[in-house]
């Protein structure tokens, strides 16, 4: 087997081997060929590189100085940017996914020396020849990561997608995906969630402003409890988890319903007619707060007193529903619609209610929450 067959074996192998000492000696003067480059020198400086690792995506940048011991043992994504310093020790094989970010003094090592002083010096192979030995664990680290200024990644360690390193840490265990990740040793800190948003930092841009965030939801467990953990509107919901839905009917006290039609722009139901306005939770509403707010933007109405009709569990929309009854005296005429949710609207009776619903005008699963709605209207 030959020396560097054995480093991707994990066995140990002598990194004084005449053909891996060509090897780091080739792409040792490629570092410094490529370390006395101009920045402004992109193409030379993108063909160097290109000889250098083994495999490189597109729009990748590198400050410089590099160190890069061996090269061909690097695999990089796309769109890395690695500040002053980058320095990666590939014996064994390390992987960098696309969209990554590195501040100044990144390393990035690979190999293992002997714990005990006289083997670090010396061991005896199967052959029986006396020379120096080590080994080398491969390092894989995820896409989208952020590398604070100083980090080091030990052997054998893997950094999954999404992660932030704090300046000066010394990662020597696995960091899962979507952690704050900092200290030396490094610890997950915490997780990395819609919370952290710049959206959210309304003091850092300027006059104030910020572009619209991701609506976020809380997480709950099937029995309503809060699980403690984030949501974000678009994305698939969690195994175990649920987000809160509110739904309220409206009736005026002339014992007319209101019917809003769905926007045709809608994924479900387009042009169909429902007698539910509502929506999902943000953070940190309860149910009754959800309701509300909903009613008041789909319907402009506002409503102080809402009367609970029920609640159920959606395990094909990952929700709990809350379903609610409002009678309203306002102008019927008064009714402001949602753009991009609704397009028209009618008051009509249970009558006409159950004509709509035979001709396939309305959504069926509004009549459940009618049904337990007290009905005036004889």
């Amino acid at each position: 087997m030959r020396e560097e067959e054995k480093i991707f074996a994990g066995k140990l192998f002598c990194p004084g081997d005449p053909e891996l000492r060509a090897i780091k000696l080739r792409t040792h003067n490629l570092n410094v060929e490529y370390n006395a480059t101009f920045e402004d020198e992109t193409e030379k400086r993108g063909e160097i590189l290109r000889q250098i690792v083994g495999e490189m995506g597109e729009g990748c940048f590198m400050q410089g100085p590099i160190y890069f011991h061996y090269g061909k043992h690097t695999r990089i994504g796309k769109r890395l940017f690695a500040n002053f310093n980058f320095t990666v020790q590939d014996d064994a094989q390390v992987t960098i996914g696309d969209d990554c970010n590195f501040g100044p003094g990144v390393t990035i090592v690979t190999p293992i020396h002997p714990m005990l002083p006289g083997e670090r010096s010396a061991l005896t192979d199967a052959n029986g020849v006396t020379k120096r030995l080590c080994y080398a664990r491969p390092v894989h680290i995820g896409s989208r990561c952020w590398f604070g200024a100083n980090v080091t990644v030990c052997p054998g360690v893997t950094v999954g997608d999404g992660c932030v390193i704090g300046a000066g840490s010394v990662i020597t265990r696995d960091i899962p995906p979507m952690s704050f990740a900092a200290g030396v040793p490094c610890r997950v800190i915490r997780g990395i969630g819609p919370g952290d948003s710049m959206a959210l930092r309304k003091e850092l841009w300027e006059d104030g402003t910020a572009p619209e965030g991701p609506e976020i939801w809380d997480a709950y467990t099937r029995d309503g409890e809060k699980a403690g953990a984030d949501l974000v509107r678009g994305e698939a919901v969690p195994e175990g988890l649920y987000h809160l839905v509110c739904e309220v009917v409206v009736r005026h006290r002339d014992g007319r319903y209101l019917a809003m039609r769905r926007d045709l722009g809608k994924e479900s139901y387009p042009g169909l007619y429902e007698v539910t306005a509502g929506g999902a939770a943000l953070k940190g509403e309860d149910a009754p707060a959800c309701a509300r707010r909903e009613l008041r933007e789909e319907t402009g109405i506002d409503c102080a007193e809402l009367q609970s009709v029920g609640a159920f569990v959606s395990e094909e929309g990952r929700s709990i529903c809350h379903a609610f009854f409002c009678e309203v005296n306002c102008d019927p005429a008064s009714v402001r619609l949602q753009p991009g949710e609704t397009m028209d609207f009618r008051w009509i009776s249970r009558r006409e209610m159950d004509e709509m619903l035979e001709k396939g005008e309305l959504v069926p699963s509004c009549m459940k929450r009618v049904a337990r709605c007290p009905d005036r209207e004889k």
